[in-house]
């Protein structure tokens, strides 16, 4: 677990174009092998559906309204999917200091992204990690200081140093991917022996969509009906609309068993 959180933060250092790549193209894979798996377990019912084209259409209706916009709203709403996420795989009963960590990183993330002009937001959104850090490190468990608040916190701390717009997306970019690789590095270690190899190279297949994207986004040499791909699988806003129909599609009402709801 801790790999797959801190790992990532090695992308602090490589600017918001490089991170956004990551995010959006190892996205598509992470979605792709989640079909995959729960396919497999037979949760591909009518209630799944019904989930997933709730989450594609009122992302899509988003995505219309607020246009670029819409990262703000999405980015939060992806920080409460990876808090209950984890909840639920790592089958831990949250606390009322999980809350509050999730809280402050609500808060700074959603400072820094509406008001990242004015200094003062940045001031607020510093402040609120140091606090997170600090409750995170008196917890009983620190669960939450390791998947969501350090890995957070930390690359937004850097890019507040010297602040230039849209740096906000860094160090979500990154708890995004950290999101990502905890999830293959969970789900291969539950495998059995002979189940391993097969994990491997489906994640090795999936993962290739990345480099295609990359590869076309740094060279910027590809055709129209390439680039009209591209597009709607791989833009910000087709982002947000893929991630927001695999987040719907994977609520779990179990999750209130561990969260004392």
């Amino acid at each position: 677990m801790l790999i797959g959180a801190l790992l990532p933060l090695l992308l602090m250092f490589f600017g918001v174009n490089i991170v956004t790549v990551l995010l959006v193209g190892l996205g598509q894979a992470h979605f792709v092998h989640c079909y995959v798996y729960q396919y497999r377990a037979g949760k591909m019912d009518a209630d799944f559906f019904a989930k997933w084209v709730f989450g594609l259409t009122s992302a899509g209706a988003a995505c219309f309204y607020l246009g670029d916009d819409v990262m703000i709203p999405a980015a939060l709403v992806f920080i409460l999917h990876q808090f209950f996420d984890d909840m639920y795989l790592y089958r831990k009963s949250t606390s009322r200091t999980d809350y509050i960590q999730l809280g402050l990183v609500l808060m700074a993330c959603a400072t820094i992204a509406v008001f990242e002009e004015h200094t003062i937001a940045r001031q607020i959104a510093a402040a609120a990690m140091l606090l997170s850090f600090g409750i995170g490190l008196i917890a009983k468990e620190r669960h939450i200081f390791w998947t969501l608040s350090l890995p957070f916190g930390v690359p937004l701390l850097y890019v507040l140093w010297n602040y230039q717009q849209g740096d906000w997306l860094i160090p979500l970019g990154i708890i995004i991917v950290s999101h990502y690789l905890r999830w293959l590095i969970y789900v291969y270690q539950s495998r059995n022996d002979a189940q391993k190899p097969m994990f491997f190279t489906e994640a090795l297949i999936l993962n290739a969509m990345f480099v295609l994207y990359a590869v076309a986004t740094v060279s910027g040499q590809y055709n129209e009906m390439l680039s009209m791909a591209l597009q709607g699988l791989f833009s910000l806003q087709a982002f947000v609309i893929w991630t927001m129909a695999h987040i719907a599609s994977t609520i779990r009402p179990r999750w209130m068993k561990t969260t004392g709801f």
